[in-house]
């Protein structure tokens, strides 16, 4: 989920376009969130890099996070985070 703040830097880079699927509701801890999805065409992580990579934009435009959810981590066979250590390993 991206704020806007940063699809809207993204899309003026041409990096990434809006999908025709719009106003999704999303339920979370602070309440329901309208948003949109777009795709990303290329998302590099360090030595990775993904393709097409499908997000959702909230309309809140005074949203200033972005979460990733843990489907995200499915494109990888392993991944280790380090709570204590402030780490995120990703393994091919």
């Amino acid at each position: 989920s991206l704020n806007y703040k940063t699809f809207k830097a993204l899309k003026d880079r041409n990096l990434a376009e809006k999908l025709n699927i719009d106003n999704i509701d999303f339920l979370g801890v602070g309440g329901t969130d309208k948003s949109f999805l777009i795709k990303i065409y290329s998302v590099k992580l360090g030595d990775f890099t993904l393709k097409n990579v499908i997000a959702d934009v909230s309309y809140d435009i005074n949203r200033d996070f972005t979460l990733v959810g843990i489907n995200f981590f499915d494109k990888f066979n392993n991944v280790i985070w380090n709570k204590k250590d402030n780490t995120l390993e990703l393994f091919k």
